[in-house]
């Protein structure tokens, strides 16, 4: 069973394609009393219920539209995920993914490799939903990590039989070229930022080479002046929320460093303050 919206003399159909009970395709047509103008979320809406209407409470694969395993599958992860990963998921499926799937209408039995790579070609050809800047390849690589999970998910729950993301190309990572001070742009920066409120985490980011989430999260428990050492034990992140963690995103992120004389003089001055 699928679905799709039509237009006719102004208006929102829903037109929904099936096999009946003898092998035959039929489609149906479902007046949804809506104007086209300024109202198409509410015709997808009513589309999507009509659907669900019509193939009951079954929770076969047949029936179970792959947007609404996505969902699912983000809603189990409210218990599993860091804050911060789970908030990604769920901003990547709402711009990117759940706009595409919803308005396509495909179940999940019906996902395939060739869908798949048709969804991602379009990602990487067509951008953002939202038509702001064009997908990154690893924007596009944490999209495919989000749908191969989810299919790895009904592989488990024995909703399908196989996971056809696996076999979804990409278009190549491009490679990231880093940049860096030199001494005299340093001693430029310093001088700009002299008496700043910021002076203080724009040295020590520039002493230490830290991520801008690992300087915020610096605390006092952070610092060790006795044995001269610096230990990165908390981070900062922002999304539409501000996050705080008492942890690193891994074990390999919990660094320590050896503070310099000029470090254990920015921290002691800031403490002053």
């Amino acid at each position: 069973m699928n679905g799709t919206l039509h237009i006719k003399n102004g208006k929102y159909y829903a037109v929904i394609s099936f096999t009946d009970e003898k092998g035959n395709y039929k489609r149906q047509w479902f007046a949804t009393g809506l104007d086209v103008k300024g109202n198409k979320c509410r015709a997808e809406k009513f589309l999507k219920e009509k659907i669900k209407e019509l193939q009951g409470d079954d929770d076969s694969p047949d029936h179970i539209l792959f947007s609404d395993y996505i969902r699912k599958w983000l809603d189990k992860k409210e218990s599993q995920a860091e804050e911060l990963t789970l908030i990604g998921y769920k901003n990547m499926a709402r711009v990117r993914i759940l706009p595409y799937f919803d308005k396509k209408g495909y179940f999940l039995q019906e996902i395939n490799r060739a869908i798949l790579q048709d969804f991602f070609d379009d990602a990487a050809k067509s951008g953002r939903m939202d038509n702001q800047k064009k997908l990154s390849a690893k924007t596009l690589c944490r999209i495919k990590n989000i749908i191969n999970q989810t299919l790895k998910e009904a592989v488990k729950n024995d909703l399908i039989p196989s996971n056809p993301c696996i076999y979804v190309d990409l278009p190549k990572t491009e490679r990231h070229e880093a940049s860096f001070y030199n001494e005299e742009q340093l001693k430029r920066l310093f001088m700009a930022v002299d008496g700043d409120i910021l002076e203080p985490l724009i040295k020590i980011t520039a002493l230490y080479g830290l991520r801008r989430s690992e300087v915020l999260g610096i605390k006092w428990d952070s610092i060790d002046f006795a044995s001269r050492r610096l230990t990165i034990k908390h981070t900062v992140l922002q999304s539409k929320v501000i996050i705080y963690s008492d942890k690193t995103k891994n074990s390999t992120s919990r660094r320590s460093f050896t503070l310099t004389d000029e470090a254990i003089a920015i921290f002691r001055k800031a403490k002053e303050d």
